[in-house]
């Protein structure tokens, strides 16, 4: 079975690697966006506690976007400004606090800057602590091309563009009208980032209808959003005659994950699935829990682990694709496994 990661439609990069390539603080205004997130239970298992949503202060935000587009061989950024009346970028762009829900991070953030005579760029970002999106737009052209590395989508548009960061966390590429974006994350996902600005665009929906869901999907899904997490949606549709669901969530943290449910006997959740590599039990209130690390063949992409546990009537799996870490992705099942909603059978 194709592990269910690689399917997530919230994570649909767009891009295809054609080649490998290779700030200054600055003011700005903040824009907070939702409450801190509640602390999530203890549990039996010495699991980290979870922090406590930090205040939407935008220094750390403001000072990675700087680096990114001085990296970007664009003008340095001297400051960001809330008027966006000459803005021309602005009509198209949703507002910071939609984009921020859109990725399921608490704060958001637009803002604008005139670089002379008919230039200008708009910045659109995301965060929760450390965790961070972003798009700029500008009508200003780098001091050399980008050189064809990836064509990525970015909602207007496919173009190509070059990475920025060895890691590929970073990307820059002009559309053939002119525009040049910029678009980075930290510990999350470029094509989510890449895709969320647009006004008008629904983004990642507010979950399915009840209709027509299975039994574990109706279970999973109000386990999961009674646990706090947040754009709660399946992740792709159940396979004909099988009884197990598929679901995508992200975190209070902005850990991106995904989840394999079903009712128990369906699965085993204490025998590793997709990753084979060291395995441990813990036990968080009561109910035993497997985590499996990826093997030394995994992707690279596969940095944290596997997490299966039984609820009550049903079975869980839950895999993250590519951020955060196994400690991250155990205070979520903690979180699931305190809810009436899992502990009641949905």
């Amino acid at each position: 079975m194709t592990p269910i990661r690689a399917l997530l439609p919230l994570l649909a990069l767009g891009a295809v690697l054609t080649g490998c390539g290779g700030g200054a603080e600055v003011p700005g205004p903040g824009l907070p966006t939702a409450s801190p997130a509640p602390t999530e239970p203890s549990s039996e298992a010495p699991v980290t506690s979870a922090p406590t949503a930090a205040p939407c202060d935008d220094t750390e935000l403001l000072s990675t976007v700087a680096a990114s587009v001085t990296a970007a061989r664009l003008s340095p950024v001297t400051g960001w400004s809330s008027d966006l009346t000459a803005n021309p970028f602005a009509t198209r762009t949703t507002t910071g606090e939609e984009y921020a829900r859109r990725l399921g991070f608490d704060c958001g953030l637009l803002a604008g800057e005139e670089l002379g005579v008919g230039e200008q760029r708009l910045l659109i970002a995301a965060w929760t602590g450390p965790r961070m999106a972003w798009v700029v737009q500008s009508t200003q052209q780098p001091t050399t091309a980008y050189a064809p590395e990836a064509t990525v989508t970015v909602s207007v548009g496919d173009t190509e563009g070059e990475w920025l960061a060895p890691s590929r966390t970073v990307w820059a590429g002009t559309l053939a009208s002119g525009e040049t974006f910029v678009v980075g994350h930290v510990d999350f996902n470029l094509g989510a980032a890449a895709k969320g600005w647009v006004a008008g665009d629904a983004g990642p929906d507010d979950g399915p209808d009840d209709a027509g869901l299975l039994a574990a999907e109706r279970h999973g899904i109000a386990a999961l959003e009674a646990a706090g997490m947040r754009q709660v949606d399946l992740a792709e549709p159940a396979e004909v005659g099988s009884e197990e669901g598929h679901l995508q969530f992200v975190s209070p943290t902005g850990q991106i994950s995904v989840a394999d449910v079903a009712p128990a006997g369906w699965f085993d959740p204490m025998a590793p699935r997709y990753y084979d590599g060291p395995t441990r039990t813990e036990t968080i209130d009561g109910v035993r829990v497997r985590i499996t690390e990826p093997g030394p063949d995994a992707p690279a992409y596969d940095i944290a682990a596997e997490i299966g546990f039984a609820c009550n009537a049903f079975v869980w799996l839950l895999q993250p694709p590519g951020n955060g870490d196994a400690e991250e992705l155990l205070r979520s099942a903690a979180a699931i496994l305190a809810t009436d909603s899992c502990r009641q059978g949905g």
